[in-house]
């Protein structure tokens, strides 16, 4: 029996802990009652949980229900208060949220709750908002960790700070937090307010239904994270799509690193949308998503679109990013819909409705559908796989690339509906006086084609090494990167050009 008790305490413990978050306003006691007998389940002596009292455990134990314990010879040495107690201590902590509105907080949309609010945080207790609109200048005590939130969606309860500056900051500077977990609100600045919610150093926690509206629209960020590591955020959001704002921020998401605790690391952004109104509107969202210093982020559908300047923008100190399924629908941005130096991003199944313009290395785009894909001359070793190009019609879709490194493979092109090879224009090389000397930099294998010339002689070289190469004309002739290609020539110069084989490095 001891084992059955031993399981039974266990049992109650998981169970209940997987429905700490459930929101305490309602059930009366013995309602309550019965949904954590109907909890531990049938089999596992709830009769234990419901009793009223220990005196009523007590005969339960003994007799059990009815009167009728075939098992009461078993327990013999159980100490019954001390499981009661137990047990009752497990099924407090889990329905344990207070409710705000028990400190005073009216959520009428008109009093100041500044104080109830604050009363609230101060009690160290998990928090429960009915729906309403809390007004605030600021809330304090929000760097510990285990700090539990729970509003009634984020379409019923709002928090709206009143006050400049930052609306909302969770975290500290001085360390990492874990255990926090908010859901459920929508969080309101001002036209005066610098960033509607600040995360720092958070780790282990989670932010869900969480809305993020009105911030200053020249320099506003609807949510800052620094140095930020292990979290799980789910359908955080900042959409004009969503909810008309009188002031939108200027960005949505910046990522940014914390000294000493390095990037923003390690965190799963699932459904999470940034959406403007478009470059058109005079109230819309500049740059969907910043990342400044964040690395190993994995980023699950959602989108950052609609924006008047970038969707995303990442930083040379971004490392190791992942995008899987994410909308860059930014037709009308000024700049781009993607705009990325950063260090083996990868973007998988995404698509780009204006252009995606990568800078840094070793950068993979794999599968999904865009506009124009342009590769500047800092891009170095990235792939371009299996995606679909001039995808929207603006009549400026295509691909560029003047990186080096570049793999393109499987690129289909929906303007002439086929497969098309990214093959960089033909350059010439214009010989001034034999021999014509060149050495492929263009760090990737090269096609050199002698067109026409007489009396010429071909040689290779590689370091110390050379050899010679047919001297027929036409001949096309293919040289590694850092090799070099002379020709000799007499009479009339040849007809030399030469052209980049991405996919061959």
């Amino acid at each position: 029996m001891r084992r059955l008790l031993t399981w039974l305490l266990d049992r109650s413990r998981r169970i209940l802990s997987a429905h700490a978050n459930d929101p305490p306003a309602g059930p009366a006691n013995q309602t309550r009652r019965r949904t954590l007998t109907t909890l531990v389940g049938v089999g596992a002596a709830p009769y234990i949980l419901a009793a009223r009292n220990v005196a009523d455990a007590k005969t339960a134990l003994a007799t059990g229900p009815g009167g009728a314990n075939p098992s009461a010879n078993d327990m013999a040495g159980v100490d019954p208060e001390q499981a009661v107690a137990e047990l009752q201590a497990d099924a407090q902590r889990a329905i344990a949220y207070a409710n705000v509105r028990d400190f005073g907080a009216t959520g009428d949309g008109h009093t100041d709750d500044t104080s109830a609010l604050n009363a609230a945080i101060a009690s160290g207790k998990p928090l429960y908002f009915p729906a309403g609109r809390y007004l605030f200048t600021s809330l304090e005590g929000l760097d510990s960790e285990d700090i539990r939130w729970t509003g009634a969606g984020s379409a019923y309860t709002i928090l709206q700070c009143t006050a400049g500056g930052v609306a909302l900051t969770i975290g500290t500077e001085s360390g990492f937090r874990n255990g926090v977990r908010i859901s459920g609100f929508t969080i309101s600045g001002n036209s005066r307010t610098s960033i509607i919610l600040r995360t720092i150093a958070l780790s282990r926690s989670c932010l869900s239904d969480i809305n993020l509206c009105e911030g200053s629209r020249t320099t506003g960020i609807a949510w800052q994270m620094d140095g930020c590591s292990l979290n799980q955020f789910s359908m955080v959001m900042c959409s004009l799509n969503r909810q008309p704002m009188a002031s939108p921020p200027r960005e949505g998401l910046r990522i940014n690193a914390l000294t000493p605790l390095g990037n923003s690391s390690n965190n799963t952004f699932t459904n999470c949308y940034f959406e403007g109104g478009g470059r058109r509107k005079k109230k819309t969202i500049a740059i969907g998503v910043r990342l400044t210093g964040a690395d190993q982020n994995l980023f699950l559908g959602g989108s950052a679109e609609a924006c008047s300047v970038y969707g995303l923008l990442v930083s040379p100190k971004c490392r190791y990013n992942s995008f899987l399924a994410v909308g860059f629908e930014n037709l009308d941005a000024m700049s781009a819909d993607v705009s990325d130096a950063g260090i083996s991003t990868c973007y998988s199944n995404c698509y780009s409705s204006h252009k995606m313009v990568l800078q840094g290395r070793n950068c993979r785009v794999i599968g999904g559908y865009y506009e124009s894909i342009q590769l500047h001359a800092s891009a170095t070793g990235c792939r371009i796989e299996d995606v679909s190009i001039n995808a929207w019609n603006t009549g400026n879709g295509g691909l560029l690339d003047e990186g080096s490194m570049t793999f393109w493979s499987n690129i289909y092109d929906l303007d002439q509906a086929r497969h098309v090879y990214p093959h960089d224009t033909r350059k010439r090389l214009r010989a001034r006086q034999s021999p014509l000397r060149w050495r492929n930099d263009t760090g990737s294998w090269a096609s050199v084609i002698i067109q026409s010339g007489k009396s010429l002689t071909v040689t290779y070289h590689r370091g110390s090494d050379n050899w010679q190469g047919s001297d027929r004309t036409p001949e096309t002739h293919f040289i590694a990167p850092g090799d070099i290609i002379e020709i000799d020539y007499s009479g009339p110069a040849p007809d030399v050009s030469y052209a980049p084989m991405r996919g061959l490095a």
